[in-house]
This record gives C-alpha cells, structure tokens and sequence, in this order.
C-alpha cells in the first residue's frame, strides 16, 4: 500500500501523514502554507503544459497534487480537532471559575442556561 509522504522544503524534513499529529502550531501553519503554494504551481503548470506535456509528466503532477491535497485535509482536520478539544477545555474553566465565585449550583444552572440558549440559536439558524 502506498503510504504517501511529503518533503517539505520549509520544515527541512520528509513527512507521512501519521507525523502531522506531532507538529506544533507554527510548523502546521508553514506546512499549510508551503503546501498551498505547491499546489498552485502544479495547477498552473497543468493547465499551461497540458498540450504539450507527456502523459507520464501529467500522471506525475496528479499524484503529487493528490498527496498534498490529502496532507492539507490532514491538516484542516487536526487544527478542527484542536480547535474542539480548546471548546471544551474554555468550558471546563469557564464552570470552574463560575463555581468559584457563585457556587456550584449557581454556575451548573448558569451553563445549563446558557447550553439551552446555544440550542435555541442553532434551531433559530437552521430553520432561517
């Protein structure tokens, strides 16, 4: 099975999907940056060679375009993930800093409420 990889020129090193998880914010922000500059390039080139080039030239840049394509929807799936573990964490410190100052009972029904308020606009937005 082919296991794609992608060297990356600004990181300075060859990376497979399953090493996306260990990068930090900054490098994910190159990586990210560095991968949508290459696909462009490979669509222009596509398009600018397209009657000119060789079908094992084309089947080439395919591929490539494929693998960084598929790193980049990595990518945007880590930093979602990331981004729903930060949710959750707000909420966790948020209840424990209500609980502080107003009590355990005062800050449950506080965030009990403001849950409700969160259905109600979803409701409100998916039926306008």
């Amino acid at each position: 099975m082919f296991d794609p990889f992608y060297e990356s020129e600004y990181l300075g090193r060859v990376l497979y999907l399953e090493d996306l998880k260990d990068l930090n914010r900054s490098d994910y922000l190159l990586l990210e940056s560095e991968l949508n500059l290459a696909i462009d390039k490979m669509k222009k080139t596509k398009q600018v060679d397209w009657d000119a080039a060789d079908t094992d030239l084309l089947s080439k840049i395919n591929l490539k375009l494929r693998v960084c394509e598929k790193f980049l929807k990595r990518i945007s799936q880590v930093r979602e993930h990331d981004l729903l573990r930060i949710d959750e964490y707000h909420l966790v410190f948020l209840r424990q800093r209500l609980a502080n100052h107003l009590g355990p009972m005062a800050a449950d029904k506080m965030m009990n409420e403001a849950r409700q308020d969160a259905f109600r606009q979803l409701n409100k937005e998916s039926n306008s």
